[in-house]
């Protein structure tokens, strides 16, 4: 899947979006009118976001970008992807359609943020295959 930037600003989000997003940038990491590869989709609270590798941190670790900012440019889901669902106390239900290590693995992204060699190389091998696959 891939999605084209329309726009880095927040000012075109629903208050719902502003709310849930923990820390809001005055502008995300995007750079308008590009396209970027989806590695994954969130849905939360009926919100949308989708993970991709934006101008923030790069090939490190993905971030998660509210769907309102862009446009779906190719809208063939990946064949790495997985359904997956969590609930807890904090964020209630959170339901992924990612690839199986990061569904398997409720903190998957914790490990890969924090540096984790095993999450590190999982990543890259996924963004790969993904950044191939479209």
């Amino acid at each position: 899947m891939k999605v084209k930037c329309l726009t880095k600003s927040y000012k075109v989000l629903s208050n719902e979006y502003i709310k849930d997003i923990f820390e809001i940038p005055e502008n995300f990491h995007l750079v308008e009118e590009k396209e970027y590869t989806v590695y994954g989709l969130l849905f939360e609270k009926g919100l949308v976001f989708y993970l991709i590798n934006d101008e923030g941190w790069g090939e490190l670790y993905p971030s998660w970008n509210p769907a309102p900012l862009f446009k779906v440019t190719k809208n063939q889901l990946s064949k790495y992807w997985i359904f997956s669902e969590y609930t807890n106390k904090k964020f209630e239900n959170r339901t992924f359609i990612i690839f199986k290590e990061w569904a398997e693995d409720e903190y998957f992204y914790t490990g890969l943020v924090d540096g984790e060699e095993k999450e590190k190389k999982v990543w890259r091998s996924v963004m790969k295959k993904m950044d191939e696959e479209f």
